[in-house]
């Protein structure tokens, strides 16, 4: 994830999604060990029953999976799809200006960020 963003966001990104999958394991976990004392022995049907109804209950799956950063980047750009493409564009070229390194080619009759979103806020 650090090609879309800065080292400590895409560090703390990587963590946040680490530690989901870990809750996950220990709720999976937790509704297994009930689901044993519940139905103990062979009644595997009931036990897999309870621990998916639990899991649902929570809108998670019985399986864990470590949510992909590209997932976190998908529900970002989706909530960007609400707002005025010049924005977007805008709000872009301002975080690429701020966090990297190398200058973006472009023509020189192009204009400077700050000329780009000043003429977007006029408009």
């Amino acid at each position: 994830m650090t090609f879309y963003l800065p080292p400590q966001p895409a560090e703390q990104l990587d963590t946040l999604l680490a530690r989901a999958a870990d809750v996950h394991h220990e709720l999976v976990d937790e509704a297994r060990s009930a689901a044993l004392r519940l139905y103990p022995g062979s009644q595997a049907l009931q036990q897999y029953l309870y621990v998916a109804g639990r899991l649902a209950d929570r809108h998670l799956p019985v399986k864990v999976y470590k949510v992909p950063p590209g997932t976190v980047a998908r529900m970002a750009i989706d909530r960007w799809r609400r707002r005025k493409p010049a924005t977007v564009v805008a709000a872009a070229v301002a975080y690429a200006e701020k966090h990297h390194d190398q200058p973006h080619r472009a023509r020189r009759d192009m204009g400077t960020t700050a000329d780009w979103i000043a003429d977007v806020a006029n408009r």
